[in-house]
């Protein structure tokens, strides 16, 4: 695949992350105040974890299975930065981020994927999995934008109108 469509399916993929990740914040949060509805929120918030644990594999997952994984397309020495800064982001050491890795792997695997109805993990901390994103995203622009590849500024805040329309139409259900 080449450079710019890699990139390209990257931001994509974190852009959906976070659409996802703050409509399952913001229903998840409401769920019990909603009057009206219910079952059609609750299956909402459902599908939106679904798809943000998709979405955040497609960069984090496995490498080996994944075309858009933040491996790809990396020098050694930047793979190697790269994951410094997230130890120290995420305040984590090597042993704790596998774990968690493997938390967030797990989650997909056996609730998302494959649904095993014995499944009973608790959701992994999301806040770990955003905070990740957030980082990579801000490594891999300056990245993006010194090799002339297009970039949006901060996905995070470009999902806001989706986000205030989620939050009117909630607000009308309160």
């Amino acid at each position: 695949m080449k450079k710019d469509k890699f990139y390209e399916y990257q931001v994509e993929s974190m852009n959906e992350f976070y659409m996802h990740f703050r409509a399952y914040r913001m229903v998840h949060i409401q769920l019990e105040n909603l009057k009206s509805n219910t079952l059609f929120w609750t299956i909402f918030s459902n599908t939106s974890i679904k798809n943000l644990f998709i979405y955040w594999c497609r960069i984090f997952g496995n490498k080996n299975v994944n075309m858009t994984h933040w491996q790809h397309h990396l020098r050694e020495d930047e793979i190697e930065e790269f994951r410094n800064i997230l130890l120290s982001t995420l305040e984590m050491t090597m042993d704790e981020w596998k774990k968690y890795h493997s938390e967030m792997l797990e989650f997909r695997n056996s609730y998302v994927a494959h649904h095993d109805k014995n499944h009973r993990q608790p959701v992994p901390v999301l806040d770990k999995a955003v905070l990740l994103m957030q980082t990579y995203e801000k490594w891999i622009k300056d990245k993006l934008v010194n090799e002339g590849i297009m970039y949006i500024d901060d996905l995070y805040e470009y999902v806001n109108p989706y986000i205030s329309e989620l939050k009117n139409i909630i607000n009308k259900d309160l």
